[in-house]
């Protein structure tokens, strides 16, 4: 640093220039203001007297370094380079949307936007970094001046936004010919969108196409709604009828629910077998009771005991 105050010194006896100056005692730092320049003019009187150097550098640090912080915050705004569109603020860049307000980035009210530093008031829209009034047929949108009349953004007012593939005309959204309007979809064509056949609310089901506005299933098969396209004469889900569901180990054959051989349909029971099965015993509806085995069809107790019906296989 005292290298530095030398090469000051040495400069402004000989006539150097006070930017050349400054740059020689803090290399890389642009210009500072007018009440800074004043205190460099200042120190620049001192260096050419005899003071001494450890009292002039004392003296600078709390003149003019101390002058160039605030009390609060970092004042190098001076210096500082944000990007293009950005405001700084402080140590910090504002984005587009934002205003610098006591050394913090903070966001306009909505339906105002950030203007040059300030929120451009309700109705009035920042053009040009100047908050003022829309061109004629143009009203402001957020601080935007926009045409109601032909902007899918703001179509007739300015919260309307038009659907996907639609667009303004005359303050209306508007879709192509062959389509209309199903909102968040978009335009549509109801005619052979699966997603919207025949109204924006019907869904085909899986398998099926929008023909002419018909959810159509493909030869062979008939729409049973959520169950989607379906073959009545082999789905077990859907067997003859598409309420129709088949027992457990039935297959559904020419639209019948069939069971293997040997075993016969008993409805919620399954396919079983009558000759073994002891809560199928004989017939679908009788129950062996507690003890007994089904042998051929009939409930048969062990050896030694009978049949007391609901009492079980007893000895007597």
């Amino acid at each position: 640093m005292s290298t530095r105050f030398d090469a000051l010194a040495k400069g402004i006896a000989e006539g150097t220039t006070r930017r050349q100056a400054l740059k020689l005692l803090v290399p890389g730092v642009p210009m500072p203001g007018a009440g800074e320049r004043a205190k460099f003019d200042e120190l620049a009187k001192r260096l050419t007297s005899p003071v001494a150097r450890r009292s002039m550098l004392k003296w600078f640090t709390v003149t003019f370094v101390a002058s160039m912080f605030g009390p609060l915050r970092f004042r190098w705004a001076w210096a500082m380079q944000c990007p293009s569109g950005t405001v700084a603020c402080g140590a910090v860049c504002c984005s587009s949307s934002q205003i610098c307000s006591s050394g913090s980035c903070v966001n306009c009210p909505p339906g105002q936007a950030a203007c040059n530093g300030v929120c451009c008031p309700p109705g009035l829209a920042c053009a040009n970094g100047v908050c003022g009034t829309c061109p004629t047929g143009q009203v402001a949108c957020s601080g935007q001046c926009v045409n109601l009349a032909n902007d899918p953004a703001h179509c007739g007012t300015c919260a309307t936004v038009c659907p996907p593939g639609a667009t303004c005309v005359s303050g209306v959204c508007t879709c192509p010919p062959g389509t209309v309007n199903c909102g968040a979809a978009g335009c549509v064509n109801l005619a052979n969108d699966p997603a919207h056949c025949g109204t924006c609310a019907t869904v085909c089901p899986p398998g099926a196409t929008c023909v002419s506005g018909v959810c159509t299933c493909p030869p062979g098969t008939v729409n049973c709604g959520a169950g989607g396209c379906v073959n009545l004469a082999n789905d077990p889900a859907h067997c003859g009828t598409c309420a129709t569901v088949c027992p457990s180990g039935a297959t559904c054959v020419s639209g019948v629910c069939t069971c293997p051989p040997g075993t016969v349909n008993c409805g919620a029971g399954g396919c079983v077998n009558l000759a073994n099965d002891p809560a199928h015993c004989g017939t679908c509806a009788t129950v062996c009771p507690s003890g007994a085995t089904c042998v051929s069809g009939v409930c048969t107790c062990p050896p030694g005991t009978v049949n007391c019906g609901a009492g079980g296989c007893v000895n007597l």
